[in-house]
């Protein structure tokens, strides 16, 4: 009966599911479950002991989806108190003790919901088994009534210790799209992205029977004194700790013929190369070439001579709901607190690496790679490990609690040779407004320092009159 003394507050469940879907792309979708299964590792101490025990099968196809794991199952108390629950309370500290990167509670509910109407989660948790399931009369109940455990038919075999979620009755969308290679390739792909970390310590995730090859993201390092290193920073903020690095990635500075030839392609483009933005060892961002990134503020436009960069930038934190990522997992929070402290920093390590490459963009390939033939190219957790290890490189920046390493300030970075010879230097001087107007045209920074306006003024310069570069 109808209380006309009080509102009725409780949501709508037909407008929840529906609006929960609409602003998550299925392959999103798929990996917010993988994120779970891989929640579970970690809960397991993964972190400690390793991934390489653990196993993510995932079955995609025009009839069905079905998501296989190893890692530990759901206890009947989580499932009957959180699991299935739609959001999460704010005293819900599940996961206080581990860097996990779920934050709402979501995740499994909006992912089983996006792809269908009839869903089946079989869980196995230290030999207590049971199902759930959420079938199309329970969405279609406008009641938010509890769904009961099932026991297993023992005659259906036993489940190992973790889950199978599998979805059946595909929304129509979804059957098709599951159907179409191009959409398995660029899942195929997502999963090499967001979780290269964990691949690369070991995890296996196989999709549709074929294992993942990680995306591997690396820069050069030698660990001689003295020779070529990347830009190393990392500083605390809170609850958050922050390491970047940004250096060579393996390839050489473009000629001036091959940055001004209609004919640069692909295969001198790396797709990793640009800044790699990660949170709690999950890539968010892979290979950005963007303003997001900072190209094109303060530091010139991302163009074909920075191929050779690779820039990486990880945010750690056991409070989830402080790293700087949307609620899709897969997409930056740009208006977050973290990510505003960040990206100056990433601007100031880009101009030590851009202004390297500069110098070397006239020189032959051989020439170069020879420079750096005893660099290795190693992901950012070995160059953290690396300065780490040798503090003693590491200085504090100036009014802050970040210590780097800056391998042009420290002048290890390999000269081109007759540097001298061949540079000649031009000095002018010109109005502060006129310097700040060019300035806003050509790095869209009226903060850049004239030194840098002049450069790239001459090289624009350069480009439109004599390579005719318009």
């Amino acid at each position: 009966m109808v209380n006309l003394n009080e509102a009725d507050t409780r949501p709508s469940k037909q407008f929840f599911v529906s609006m929960l879907t609409r602003d998550i792309e299925l392959s999103d979708a798929i990996l917010d479950l993988v994120d779970n299964s891989l929640d579970g590792a970690l809960r397991l101490g993964a972190d400690t002991h390793g991934y390489a025990p653990y196993k993510i099968e995932v079955i995609v196809n025009k009839e069905e989806f079905r998501i296989t794991d190893n890692c530990g199952g759901i206890s009947r108390e989580i499932a009957a108190q959180y699991a299935f629950r739609m959001g999460r309370e704010s005293g819900d500290s599940r996961d206080s003790q581990h860097a996990t990167i779920g934050m709402y509670g979501i995740g499994m509910k909006r992912a089983l919901f996006k792809m269908g109407d009839h869903a089946k989660v079989d869980t196995n948790h230290n030999g207590d088994r049971f199902i759930v399931r959420i079938t199309p009369e329970w969405i279609a109940s406008a009641n938010w009534d509890p769904i009961p455990f099932e026991e297993p038919d023992p005659d259906n075999g036993d489940q190992p210790t973790g889950t199978t979620i599998s979805v059946q009755n595909l929304a129509s969308g979804v059957a098709k799209k599951f159907g179409e290679q191009s959409f398995l390739l660029d899942l195929r792909k997502a999963f090499a992205d967001h979780f290269t970390m964990f691949l690369q310590r070991g995890l296996t995730i196989v999709l549709n029977e074929i294992p993942i090859e990680p995306t591997r993201v690396l820069v050069l390092l030698d660990h001689a004194e003295g020779r070529p290193k990347p830009f190393y920073m990392r500083l605390q903020h809170g609850t958050i700790t922050i390491v970047l690095t940004i250096g060579l990635n393996g390839g050489v500075a473009s000629s001036k013929d091959e940055i001004d030839s209609a004919n640069f392609t692909r295969e001198r483009s790396s797709p990793t190369a640009g800044w790699s933005i990660f949170c709690n060892d999950r890539a968010i961002v892979i290979g950005d070439k963007s303003r997001l990134t900072g190209w094109g503020d303060g530091v010139p436009m991302f163009h074909p001579q920075f191929n050779i960069i690779t820039g990486i930038i990880e945010f750690r934190s056991n409070e989830a709901k402080e790293l700087p990522v949307t609620t899709t997992k897969r997409a930056l929070d740009a208006s977050s607190e973290a990510w505003l402290l960040a990206r100056p920093l990433m601007r100031e390590a880009t101009k030590a690496i851009v202004g390297h490459t500069n110098k070397w963009k006239n020189h032959s390939k051989e020439l170069q790679e020879n420079e750096f033939r005893a660099s290795k190219q190693v992901g950012l957790a070995d160059v953290e490990i690396f300065f780490e290890s040798n503090k003693d490189l590491l200085t504090q920046r100036r009014g802050t609690h970040a210590v780097l390493y800056d391998p042009v300030r420290k002048n290890v970075m390999p000269k081109p040779p007759n540097e001298d010879k061949e540079n000649l230097r031009i000095s002018f001087s010109r109005s502060r407004e006129q310097i700040v107007e060019l300035a806003a045209k050509l790095l869209d920074d009226t903060g850049a320092v004239p030194s840098d306006v002049g450069s790239e003024a001459f090289d624009d310069c350069h480009r439109r009159l004599i390579n005719g570069n318009g």
